[in-house]
């Protein structure tokens, strides 16, 4: 990511990485200075490890009962799907778990210098899909799941149960992909919306 950022010609000003800005001493991983504002960018690698087991195949019977009736997640148990499933699952929950976190510190650092704040996501493009962050930044910047997103009910359900409730202020959402036993990326995602379909469950 600070390759990428390097080789921006749009931005003249430095880049720091995890410079001390914030008031309370956390970090954010790189701040661009733009000198109209500030671009802050942070970057999480999201790499869950599901075994292909008889038990991640029940669970994904038991979580798709949970699925909304218009959207499925369909795999086979032969071909890796509780693997598979189980990688999709956990993906999601560390999108919003990563999300939650940088939330706070950005509105932080926003207070310190405004500016627009990108939340990158690094995988290697097996054990997530850029459509699957797709359905969670088009909730996140709407308020309202898609009607194709399969993990529309649980995370609402998890939401309420934890009671979280996002500041929504990270302006946008990218993703990064990269084989894991190699440095440089293949390609970078932004921003990651949705496709225009789908719309948003009432």
């Amino acid at each position: 990511m600070a390759k990428v950022l390097a080789e921006d010609k749009h931005l003249r000003g430095p880049i720091t990485y995890e410079p001390n800005l914030l008031p309370s001493k956390r970090k954010i991983d790189f701040v661009a200075d733009r000198l109209r504002d500030n671009l802050y960018v942070e970057v999480k690698t999201v790499h869950p490890e599901t075994a292909d087991t008889e038990e991640a195949w029940d669970d994904y019977l038991r979580l798709r009962e949970h699925h909304p009736e218009h959207a499925d997640f369909i795999v086979h148990k032969d071909w890796m799907g509780g693997k598979l499933y189980g990688n999709t699952f956990a993906s999601r929950s560390k999108f919003l778990d990563y999300t939650k976190a940088f939330e706070e510190r950005l509105a932080e650092a926003k207070k310190v210098k405004d500016g627009p704040g990108i939340l990158v996501f690094c995988g290697n493009g097996a054990r997530w899909q850029r459509s699957n962050l797709e359905d969670f930044a088009d909730f996140y910047h709407a308020g309202k799941h898609r009607q194709d997103d399969p993990f529309a009910l649980m995370e609402k359900h998890d939401m309420e149960r934890r009671k979280l409730e996002l500041l929504r202020n990270v302006d946008h959402f990218a993703c990064l992909r990269r084989p894991m036993e190699q440095a440089p990326m293949q390609d970078i995602y932004y921003p990651v919306r949705g496709p225009s379909f789908g719309g948003v469950i009432k």
